[in-house]
């Protein structure tokens, strides 16, 4: 087996597991049920299917790690079964076949049992027996990979997973064809183009509504691109940018007219350090007066930092933010 095999499979239960089917379409069954009619069904059995294959390829003639402890690993974390070990210990394995890989690679040794020397000597020991190295290497493969594959998307059916996961490590025949397959890809790939579509719409809605809101004569901009109307003047002290604050919020997506969030059903208003938040907070709050009422729009854009932007704010926000109180000075 060559070094490049051995260090493709690395890379790709390591870091790679669960990406390729981190996205589904339309409804899926994600209990202990297991039904192969759902699409997130099918892709959830086609996930465990493929990364069976990628793991017999590292031992098209005999295999190199235990099936048997590979596929309860995948099953432990995929239905949320108490681990045989504990995600510190995965995490170390990985890190230490990561080493053993790097000095495999200084080496550049061709003689040397890449797969032996990787992930030990493989056993026949049952998955309640992980005594040797090979046994852990197994585990924590299996474990990487359905802890992957649940993170990435909990709409996929475990079971279904799981079933593709054994069904192919364990020779039998798959439950999707070639056609079966082929369909589901293109069913996919259709789905993939009509979810972007929808957000390339979605965002030039929210644009329209931005520039529309920008002409309002009430309505001030801040150089971040947030946008925010000043409902209370407020005609208390404002604070600097070391100080903390108390403010209530009560937030909307842009096309809802009831709030996700909202801070005052509690009467609990959120505390804020200023000097540890971000910088549109920082201009907003230094701004508002105790006792100030400001109505806020925030596109994505808004944020600092690009590579939070998505994810922190995935689309434009609305929100009523409320200056209660300064350290506690009214």
């Amino acid at each position: 087996m060559s070094i490049k095999s051995v260090a493709l499979f690395f890379l790709l239960f390591c870091f790679s597991a669960g990406a390729a089917y981190a996205q589904g379409g339309g409804p899926g069954t994600n209990g202990s049920s297991y039904y192969l009619k759902t699409i997130q069904d099918s892709v959830g059995y086609l996930a465990g299917w493929s990364f069976s294959e990628q793991v017999k390829r590292e031992g098209p003639v005999k295999p190199v790690l235990n099936y048997r402890i590979l596929i309860a690993g995948a099953e432990d974390a995929l239905k949320y079964l108490d681990a045989k070990l504990t995600l510190g210990q995965v995490d170390q394995i990985v890190e230490s076949v990561r080493q053993k890989l790097e000095e495999i690679y200084e080496k550049q040794d061709s003689t040397v049992d890449i797969p032996k020397v990787i992930y030990g000597t493989p056993t026949n020991n049952l998955p309640d027996r992980i005594k040797a190295r090979n046994d852990s290497v197994s585990y924590a493969i299996g474990y990487n990979f359905g802890y992957s594959i649940r993170s990435n998307n909990r709409s996929l059916n475990p079971v279904a997973v799981s079933v593709g996961l054994s069904d192919c490590l364990n020779g039998n025949t798959s439950q999707l064809t070639d056609d079966d397959i082929l369909a589901l890809q293109i069913r996919m790939q259709q789905e993939r183009l009509a979810e972007k579509e929808g957000k390339e719409q979605s965002f030039l809605k929210q644009r329209a509504m931005l520039d529309e809101n920008a002409n309002r004569p009430e309505v001030k901009k801040l150089p971040s691109g947030i946008q925010y109307e000043v409902l209370e003047e407020g005609k208390g002290n404002v604070a600097d940018e070391k100080a903390s604050v108390s403010i209530h919020i009560v937030a909307y997506k842009w096309d809802e007219a009831s709030p996700y969030y909202n801070s005052r059903t509690t009467d609990q208003p959120l505390i804020y350090n200023l000097s540890e938040t971000s910088d549109e907070w920082v201009t907003i709050l230094t701004q508002m007066p105790v006792g100030a009422i400001w109505k806020l729009w925030i596109p994505p854009d808004a944020v600092s930092d690009p590579d939070m932007a998505a994810k922190a704010i995935p689309e434009t926000l609305i929100m009523e933010v409320e200056m209660i109180s300064i350290n506690g000075k009214e």
